[in-house]
């Protein structure tokens, strides 16, 4: 298998890992967000409607909190946030060492144009601009 193949698919796989990751930091984040609302609700300061993905999302991950216990579920909406700013810190390596398998096992020059012929013959220079 040549260099370029192996690099493509490896580009695919980071490519992939990366994108799985980001949903995951982008679903912790929803499911923070909704935490936060559920507790600002409970307060009364009506922070906003919640949404239904994030009613979705924090329900399995706050299923030993009370709502009525508010100094935990916010310790759970600050360790989901803080889970979610590292996975994308993760993706963010990712995306440069994907980045770098590109670079390393690219062709160089490929799709260029520099080895294809000219698609139109060159200007003729020889009118004296009538047509």
């Amino acid at each position: 298998m040549r260099l370029e193949r192996v690099g493509s698919v490896l580009l695919v796989a980071v490519t992939l890992c990366v994108l799985g990751v980001v949903g995951v930091s982008a679903a912790l984040k929803l499911a923070a967000d909704d935490l936060s609302t559920a507790v600002g609700i409970a307060d009364g300061s009506n922070p906003g409607p919640r949404t239904q993905p994030g009613i979705w999302l924090s329900a399995p991950l706050s299923t030993d909190l009370s709502i009525s216990d508010r100094v935990a579920v916010r310790a759970r909406v600050g360790q989901l946030s803080a889970r979610s700013d590292r996975l994308r810190e993760v993706a963010g390596a990712g995306a440069l060492a994907g980045l770098l398998v590109a670079v390393l096992t690219g062709q160089a020059g490929a799709g260029t144009g520099r080895d294809r012929d000219p698609s139109s013959p060159a200007a003729n220079t020889a009118s004296n601009g009538t047509v």
